[in-house]
């Protein structure tokens, strides 16, 4: 997989709630659902339409401010090698949520 980290985000736009158009500044771009977030506690802001319509780019990253932003090495593997990214995105979640139980 590509490192995204090298390649920041330059553009961003909310589709439709739980759906991001995002375009990269090496030119990649494409719409990634993020719905897999919905169940995430530090997430639950997003679930208010009005404000996950606020995204944007903050220093190459999506943001919507108040240090919410998402991975763009995750958001670049959803548009690169979305079957892989999809099994770590949920291997990932579910380390979240136990970390976040046992804290």
């Amino acid at each position: 997989m590509a490192l995204a980290t090298l390649e920041g985000v330059e553009d961003v736009r909310a589709v439709d709630h739980w759906r991001l158009w995002v375009r990269f500044e090496d030119g990649v771009e494409g719409e990634v659902d993020v719905s897999a977030l919905r169940d995430g506690p530090m997430f639950a802001a997003l679930h208010d339409r009005g404000f996950f319509d606020t995204v944007h780019v903050c220093m190459k990253v999506v943001s919507w401010g108040d240090g919410l932003e998402l991975d763009p090495c995750w958001l670049y593997g959803a548009l690169t090698e979305p079957e892989q990214n999809l099994m770590t995105a949920l291997s990932r979640f579910q380390e979240m949520i136990i970390s976040a139980a046992v804290s």
